[in-house]
């Protein structure tokens, strides 16, 4: 129990509305279980703490008010929603409360009667429609947390039902891959980022996608570049910062986590969560980013050792615990907006276009970045992903979108074996060998062609930088492919060494003499800076001072038709020599 929480919650209530509680708690309880007589605030919020240490008040408690006719109702507004409209709730548990009626922009607030005593009921009117609902104030809800029978999820564990789904992701051996690939390209700055050295850049993204075998989380092309960007973003930053790479991946993976648990590492990877938003600003010095992994190091040191866990069992762990955080202010999370051409079922009353309020602050904000979060680490090898497409209904493509964020289809994540080392569970870690499942596969024998069964989409993804079509299921390696994107030798022979890593086999020699003949002809051609060539004009007399004059003759090392070739250190004296003899130039 977090009482220091509940004693700072206690000390903001009025003190009229804390002795108001103490009475009516005092009536519907044993005297002997309360004090007879309180009147000072400081002794009313110690009483509350007291309350909440105290079993005979605990058991009393429960008995005598919580565990009654409207347990089910008090159960909803503590542990899921602090409020429900009143006809959802005669609909839900058959609540059924007298008709009140209000004038246009009155407002009617008061408490159920009897036990229902910590239920307040709240009707208005506008003119955009009339309100009518329950709810139990904050303070109050989280005074009955402490006190009220925890629900089977209030602690993460084991899911024992794991229903199927779409996709399930591991990233576990790719990811040390991945680094090894990238500390290459980053030693030699083969990745390049944009203007604000913030996004790298999408000929980055291909080419590393291309020269690893990292996992995407979807397949579609406006989204299957999201775990290639998180990684992309994640080590470049971490070797700027360290300026070197651990000599195992793995011990590289385990210090880029620990310095990002503690907001050592100058990066804000919470951007690539908040797509879904509008109008997201961050603090200045990004410090805000500590709360979010706050929550995460929370939830990894509550997460069972193995078995795959319920992403809505986490969820509600820290809603039980009203676990938040902001990424600058709480006042300018509500100014986020979300927009959408759909109406949500997170609640009845929600529009197409509104800003995050404190009704909508979990289901908007809290759930959808957790969600993202626990992508990344699933993109790091950490955990292992179960998950569904954002909306099953719909097409991911669609304008009118039924899900939130493309994170929202996670179901369940498990610790990897990398998790378990990276977290400080294993001492020590054995990187394995990617064993590649592949269909069928043809090499020819004369010829750089593969033969590739169509199905296989993985394979013929990851051999699309490389090849051109050929016929109907075969695929012939390709210069100007494997050329692209790459502005130096030596990004040049990473990704040709790379194509070999595709395959479990060794390939025929006619593919290793292909590779080697680009190799041999590389860098055939070289430009000589330091010659420039100079046009000149049909005019007879200046035709003339080139052909006559002795100096000039000199300075020329070829002359073809109307241009000349000169060395770019004797401008000076070329354009001397024109100019006195009567021709302006402005080179």
């Amino acid at each position: 129990m977090n009482l220091n929480k509940l004693k700072d919650k206690l000390e903001s209530l009025y003190a009229d509305e804390l002795k108001d509680l103490y009475i009516s708690i005092k009536r519907l309880l044993d005297k002997n279980i309360v004090p007879k007589d309180i009147t000072l605030k400081r002794d009313l919020v110690s009483f509350f703490i007291d309350a909440c240490k105290d079993e005979e008040f605990i058991t009393n408690f429960r008995k005598n008010i919580l565990e009654r006719e409207l347990i089910y109702l008090y159960d909803y507004l503590i542990w899921q929603n602090n409020s429900i409209g009143t006809s959802e709730s005669n609909n839900l548990f058959g609540i059924k409360l007298p008709e009140v009626t209000v004038s246009i922009y009155e407002r009617m607030n008061e408490n159920l009667s009897g036990i229902g005593f910590l239920i307040q009921r709240s009707v208005s009117k506008d003119y955009s429609g009339e309100f009518d609902d329950l709810h139990i104030d904050e303070t109050i809800q989280y005074f009955l947390r402490q006190i009220a029978q925890k629900p089977d999820d209030y602690y993460i564990k084991k899911e024992r039902t794991i229903i199927d789904t779409k996709y399930n992701y591991k990233n576990e051996n790719e990811i040390l891959e991945f680094i090894e690939t990238a500390s290459e390209m980053l030693k030699n700055n083969l990745i390049v980022f944009g203007k604000n050295s913030e996004k790298p850049m999408v000929k980055s993204l291909n080419f590393l996608k291309s020269a690893t075998p990292i996992n995407e989380f979807f397949t579609d092309k406006k989204l299957n570049i999201l775990a290639a960007d998180m990684l992309t973003r994640s080590f470049s930053f971490y070797y700027w910062s360290q300026k070197k790479f651990k000599e195992k991946e793995y011990e590289s993976l385990h210090e880029f986590i620990s310095l990002q648990f503690d907001n050592k590492l100058p990066f804000f990877i919470s951007r690539l969560f908040t797509t879904h938003l509008k109008k997201v600003r961050f603090d200045f010095y990004y410090s805000s980013q500590n709360g979010l992994f706050d929550i995460v190091k929370l939830i990894m040191n509550h997460l069972p050792r193995d078995g795959f866990v319920s992403m809505d069992n986490i969820l509600n762990f820290c809603k039980y615990r009203d676990i938040k955080f902001h990424f600058d202010s709480p006042h300018k999370t509500y100014e986020y907006r979300f927009e959408s051409n759909v109406k949500y079922t997170v609640s009845s009353d929600m529009t197409k276009e509104y800003n995050i309020s404190d009704k909508y602050y979990y289901p908007l904000f809290f759930e959808p970045i957790i969600k993202a979060l626990f992508f990344y680490l699933g993109a790091l090898g950490i955990v292992e992903l179960k998950y569904d497409d954002p909306a099953t209904q719909h097409d991911i493509k669609a304008k009118d979108k039924d899900y939130i964020s493309i994170w929202d289809g996670l179901k369940y994540i498990k610790l990897t074996q990398l998790g378990h080392y990276v977290l400080g569970y294993e001492k020590n870690y054995t990187q394995k060998k990617i064993e590649k499942q592949q269909k069928d596969i043809k090499f020819d024998e004369y010829k750089p062609i593969i033969t590739i069964d169509k199905s296989d989409t993985i394979l013929l993804s990851q051999i699309e930088p490389y090849t051109l079509s050929y016929d109907t299921n075969r695929y012939i390696l390709n210069y100007n492919k494997i050329f692209r994107d790459c502005k130096n030798l030596k990004a040049l022979e990473l990704k040709m060494d790379s194509f070999h890593k595709l395959f479990n086999s060794k390939l025929p020699k006619v593919f290793d003499d292909f590779f080697e003949e680009i190799k041999t002809n590389s860098n055939m051609l070289k430009r000589d800076l330091k010659l420039i060539t100079i046009e000149l004009k049909n005019n007879k007399k200046l035709l003339n001072l080139f052909m006559t004059n002795k100096k000039l003759q000199e300075l020329t090392i070829k002359a073809s038709g109307y241009r000349i070739l000169i060395l770019k250190d004797d401008m000076a004296k070329l354009t001397k020599i024109v100019k006195d003899n009567g021709f302006f130039i402005e080179f």
